[in-house]
């Protein structure tokens, strides 16, 4: 895969890392997989950016602001709306997909044009 866009780089690497500190902070997951993919859509070429676990999964998931309930003196949710902040100013999205045992986020990005060599 061609390096991306280093604005693009930037937001998937703090989508990982927010990740990840999700689900140590939450999961109880005692795995986490990452992976990075390109793939084609009905709208040109994505890098597609899945994070996995198999934790105890997030109520509500529909409603952010109820996703940690405050613990860890975090305010509710601000993690998952910083990530799909992040990914909407560079045109992409976020998708959560979360059931006991099992929660998948994915970043989608379309990939630009231009890319750096």
């Amino acid at each position: 895969m061609q390096r991306l866009a280093p604005d693009t780089e930037l937001v998937l690497f703090r989508v990982v890392q927010e990740a990840l500190t999700n689900i140590a902070r939450h999961s109880n997951s005692p795995t986490a997989q990452i992976r990075l993919t390109r793939a084609r859509t009905t709208n040109g070429d994505a890098v597609v950016l899945t994070i996995e676990d198999a934790g105890k999964g997030m109520p509500g998931v529909a409603g952010v602001n109820q996703l940690t309930g405050g613990r860890s003196g975090h305010t509710p949710g601000v993690g998952l709306a910083s990530m799909r902040e992040r990914l909407h100013q560079i045109g992409g999205r976020l998708e959560i997909d979360s059931v006991v045992g099992r929660t998948t986020i994915k970043a989608v990005v379309p990939i630009r044009d231009q890319q750096p060599g």
